[in-house]
């Protein structure tokens, strides 16, 4: 519990110091001496967005919508947007339903959303409905989610856990029940090329990016062992490149996965705190959480 409690705390922390600091990570210049551009600032109706979800040609876009920057708030403020073609609507509205939604998933005609102490389960075909509910066995910090197969994988970071939840049959969708995969230390951001599960970590001390090959034996094995306080990630489509957010230094940072170097993304914009974002093709969609807004930086 102490562990647990000592991880939100830092989180909490991070999170307030960078919207009086803003970044203090030191710029370096690229081999050319060029930045890369930001081509879109999309802030329109966003309040405290956290997570970025590609979506039917456009983006969702998780918002806490609360009047303070809490994580595991209880308002009952929490919306999506959907963002296309330089236009913003409301996706899911604030109707009390969330409270500060994270990391998204669509899978099985259902969007699984990142909730405090629980997932959320719309049904695509009526989001109108009340959402289902799947509470967490321990833990209230729901940070991110994905698919692989007919398996969702769900990070819990004060739990120190990954779960999965079986959605293979539809039928099972109403007693879903998540379950426990791997342990790790302040799991948080998740990701997969379709067979693998990558996962960034946010623990007390500062820890690493690592990469889980085997779903029946999930072992662990690190992509590299720079510290830091990771959040969002994201892999290149030839899989040679993980993309990670970080809280401390602030910024996004590349990893070449055969070596395990990492490098700053230098990119012509100012982060007060980049969290969990999305690669889609070769434009990552970065969301800065205390700022309100979402950056579109395209790679190449």
């Amino acid at each position: 519990m102490k562990a647990r409690i000592s991880t939100i705390a830092i989180l909490m922390f991070s999170l307030a110091l960078s919207i009086s600091c803003g970044t203090k990570a030191s710029s370096k210049a690229t081999a050319d001496g060029e930045k890369l551009k930001v081509t879109q600032v999309i802030s329109n109706g966003i309040r405290f967005c956290e997570s970025v979800l590609p979506y039917n040609g456009g983006l969702l876009i998780a918002n806490f919508g609360s009047s303070q920057l809490n994580p595991l708030n209880h308002e009952g403020k929490g919306y999506i947007l959907y963002y296309k073609d330089g236009q913003v609507k409301p996706f899911i509205p604030a109707d009390g339903n969330l409270n500060a939604p994270k990391g998204m998933c669509i899978a099985a005609g259902k969007l699984f959303v990142s909730d405090v102490g629980k997932i959320a389960v719309y049904d695509i075909s009526d989001l109108k409905a009340v959402p289902a509910t799947i509470k967490t066995p321990k833990g209230d910090f729901v940070n991110d989610i994905v698919a692989i197969g007919g398996t969702l994988y769900v990070s819990v970071t004060d739990a120190d856990m990954v779960y999965t939840i079986d959605i293979s049959s539809p039928e099972s969708l109403p007693k879903m029940k998540m379950r426990p995969f791997r342990s790790l230390s302040a799991p948080n951001g998740l990701a997969t090329d379709g067979t693998s599960l990558y996962v960034a970590l946010y623990p007390d001390g500062g820890d690493c990016v690592c990469k889980i090959s085997d779903l029946d034996d999930p072992h662990a094995f690190k992509i590299s062992d720079t510290k830091g306080q990771y959040d969002g990630i994201a892999v290149s489509g030839d899989r040679k490149t993980v993309y990670v957010t970080n809280w401390d230094p602030i910024g996004v940072f590349a990893i070449d996965v055969k070596s395990g170097k990492m490098s700053r993304l230098e990119i012509d914009a100012d982060f007060k705190g980049a969290a969990d974002m999305s690669l889609v093709g070769d434009t990552l969609y970065i969301p800065d959480l205390p700022a309100s807004k979402v950056l579109e930086v395209p790679l190449k």
